[in-house]
């Protein structure tokens, strides 16, 4: 297997995602590999059910906009994205369409009974991706890249 050339890094903006940034920025910077961020904005932020919570859309985009604007990775070019859907089908239509063959994600380490039930993005990426997967677990440690 050869070195990632293009990886595509998926955030929710969380501390486990925060953890994830970190092993991409490391890993772009030892494969010298092109750096994408991506942000996917839910189907309930962006849709119907936004107007009836009366939360404001480009509130939330502009307040997603100021998080992207921590990501950056000392000597590499980060390219930032946002995309509107479901998360792991986002992320995985991002990755097809930009031929990420690498994609990064942090995961938030919850249990067998919660995937259950609410399912898990981390797994779905893990299990549909055509290419490496490289999954970071929350931990209470963190660093700078």
């Amino acid at each position: 297997m050869s070195l990632p050339r293009r990886i595509l890094f998926a955030t929710d903006f969380s501390p486990g995602a925060n953890q994830a940034w970190q092993a991409a920025c490391h890993l772009a910077r030892a494969a010298g590999a092109h750096l994408i961020v991506l942000h996917v904005i839910p189907p309930q932020v962006a849709g119907y059910e936004a107007v009836l919570r009366g939360l404001p859309v480009s509130q939330y985009r502009e307040q997603a906009e100021r998080a992207m604007a921590r990501y950056s990775c000392a000597d590499l070019p980060v390219e930032k994205r946002f995309a509107e859907g479901e998360p792991a089908e986002t992320i995985l239509r991002v990755a097809a369409q930009e031929n990420a063959d690498c994609i990064v994600l942090g995961t938030h380490g919850y249990g067998v009974l919660t995937r259950m039930f609410l399912g898990s993005v981390a797994e779905k990426v893990l299990r549909e991706a055509p290419g490496l997967v490289l999954v970071v677990r929350a931990s209470n440690r963190g660093s700078s890249p």
